[in-house]
């Protein structure tokens, strides 16, 4: 073979796809150097030969469990439109929700040809945060083609040291055609509630659409009274089940 079975796992953990797969080493190395290597290339568990196979099959019962639960969890975050990538300091992925991977892959090759590390583009964005020890910008356009944007937002760092973003795709025209279809609004009402969906203040909303807040305010009565309710909370909720279906 080309290579190990250290080798092996470590190209296997490289792989985003492969990140929470379980591997089992089984081995006739029983020297402490080789248990750490194995544990060191991403294994999970360290049998020694012989093997006990009712011991076996008691240890893959358990850690088939506890990869299915990660998998639930990453799965019900991307339901909730949570697409949550985690790194480390030095912009390792550790681990990534499926469509947070999917989305990351449509334009990473533009990047980097590493797919276990983010996108040199966004590891000096990150890296804004760690040299500074401050907040890098909240929101940051990772990739624009005119029809979609790949949008990243930092999270913060959480109390294992992971470092989180969450990565969305907007298109700004399809999902406004939208709004304006289901909830009979002009293409300005649509815009408006758009960005409120997303976020943005009215001032943001003002530099966006280049209009004054006065005339924002004018537009989210009229919005208002349109969908029955009485505030940005209610009217974001309303976008994500009718775009999102959350």
């Amino acid at each position: 073979p080309e290579m190990d079975g250290f080798q092996a796992c470590s190209t296997l953990k490289q792989n985003p796809v492969f990140k929470h797969t379980p591997v089992i080493f089984m081995t006739g190395l029983s020297d402490t150097e080789h248990i750490v290597k194995g544990f060191s290339s991403g294994g999970i568990d360290y049998l020694t030969k012989p093997i006990n196979p009712a011991e076996l099959i008691a240890r893959m019962e358990v850690h088939l469990s506890n990869a299915r639960q990660t998998q639930h969890v990453q799965s019900a975050l991307d339901y909730s439109r949570r697409h949550i990538i985690a790194t480390d300091y030095k912009g390792e992925i550790i681990w990534a929700t499926p469509e947070a991977t999917l989305l990351l892959s449509k334009t990473e090759k533009r990047f980097s040809s590493d797919t276990n590390r983010l996108p040199d583009k966004l590891l000096n964005w990150l890296k804004t945060y760690i040299d500074n020890q401050g907040t890098p910008a909240l929101e940051f356009e990772f990739f624009n083609d005119g029809d979609s944007q790949i949008l990243i937002n930092f999270n913060g760092k959480d109390d294992n040291g992971e470092y989180l973003f969450r990565i969305s795709e907007v298109n700004e025209t399809k999902d406004q055609e939208i709004l304006k279809k289901h909830f009979n609004l002009t293409d300005r009402e649509a815009e408006v509630l758009f960005w409120i969906a997303n976020g943005k203040s009215n001032k943001d909303i003002g530099e966006i659409l280049e209009i004054s807040p006065r005339t924002i305010n004018k537009h989210l009565q009229l919005i208002f009274t349109k969908l029955g309710i009485e505030n940005r909370t209610s009217a974001a909720t309303m976008v994500m089940k009718v775009l999102w279906d959350v």
